[in-house]
């Protein structure tokens, strides 16, 4: 098949999965609750190639939301920064996560991912009739943050907010190197902060996915989310 050939099938293919992910969408307005959603997403340098994972995979994810769903998007490293507000516009979730893409900060010794999860629960407003998550994407445990993870637990559960974590597998069989410009940063190790995240996640109905780095990590966090009980 020659390269324009290949060009054709791919953008065929994605337009094609496109709208069947939107009249998904559609079809499960009746089926779950509205939710509300905030990411947070790491944006440590250690987090290798992120545009492999979220900006190949905002649209897809964004295309899951029905017209009652709203998401925002809180950055975090050792500072935390909001992308976007709670919003239902499809469009300006979209720019929010490719937006983040730009903030990869460089490394340091603090991750405050307990504060970022502590702000983002406490800028939910509880309305009935719907449900209320954080998903966190990343590939490391906290480093630093003022809250503790009992004083989330306890903030979640009082909040009745749901927290599923989503850690990104490493790219390349030798864990010392990174596809993100600087080599020699160690990759985190992502099995020991799945095990330190996941007593958080249990106890708020939430749980902890280790995935690989590809276009369907956002749209996964999406759709835990909508099928909790």
């Amino acid at each position: 098949m020659s390269s324009f050939a290949l060009h054709l099938f791919r953008s065929w293919t994605c337009s094609l999965l496109g709208i069947v992910l939107a009249a998904c969408g559609i079809c499960s307005a009746g089926l779950h609750p509205p939710v509300d959603i905030v990411f947070v997403l790491n944006v440590n340098r250690s987090m290798a190639d992120p545009n492999r994972f979220v900006g190949a995979g905002a649209h897809l994810a964004t295309l899951q939301f029905t017209e009652m769903d709203r998401a925002a998007v809180l950055t975090v490293a050792s500072g935390i920064k909001w992308r976007s507000g709670l919003t239902g516009d499809r469009m300006v979730m979209e720019r929010a996560l490719q937006e983040a893409l730009r903030a990869i900060a460089e490394r340091q010794d603090r991750l405050r991912i307990y504060d970022a999860i502590w702000i983002a629960v406490n800028s939910m407003v509880a309305t009935e009739g719907r449900r209320r998550c954080v998903i966190l994407i990343s590939n490391d445990a906290d480093r630093g943050s003022s809250h503790s993870s009992d004083e989330v637990v306890r903030e979640l559960r009082a909040k009745n907010v749901s927290l599923n974590a989503l850690l990104i597998r490493g790219p390349h069989v030798d864990p010392s190197q990174v596809r993100n410009g600087m080599r020699g940063i160690p990759y985190p190790d992502v099995q020991a902060a799945a095990r330190e995240l996941r007593a958080i996640t249990e106890d708020t109905g939430g749980s902890v996915s280790i995935v690989d780095m590809n276009g369907y990590v956002l749209l996964e966090g999406v759709e835990m989310c909508r099928n909790q009980e």
